[in-house]
């Protein structure tokens, strides 16, 4: 069975995604906006569960047109949680708990 590898990131720019991941940094900055700075992986669940309904909802339609779309917003969510995620990680204590 041949082992598949990661493409080579030099190989394959992905401009739209890094934008994407870019506008999520500046809402969720300092000065940026408040509702986005105010989130968290709690309050985000209902809008990851909606956006996961309504792309099984284009795949079973065959919407080929808002897959794509949902896809995005879905893919949008995960982005959002991963971020949320990385900061919360940035601010924990770098030292082992004592057991």
């Amino acid at each position: 069975m041949a082992r598949m590898t990661a493409p080579d990131p030099q190989l394959a720019p992905h401009p739209q995604l890094d934008g994407l991941i870019a506008t999520l940094e500046r809402l969720r900055a300092p000065g940026g906006c408040a509702w986005d700075r105010a989130q968290t992986h709690e309050s985000l669940v209902r809008y990851l569960v909606e956006e996961s309904a309504e792309l099984v909802e284009a795949i079973e339609a065959g919407d080929r047109d808002e897959r794509i779309e949902e896809l995005g917003d879905v893919l949008y969510q995960v982005l959002f949680h991963a971020d949320i995620a990385r900061e919360a990680g940035s601010s924990r204590s770098t030292t082992s708990p004592s057991t």
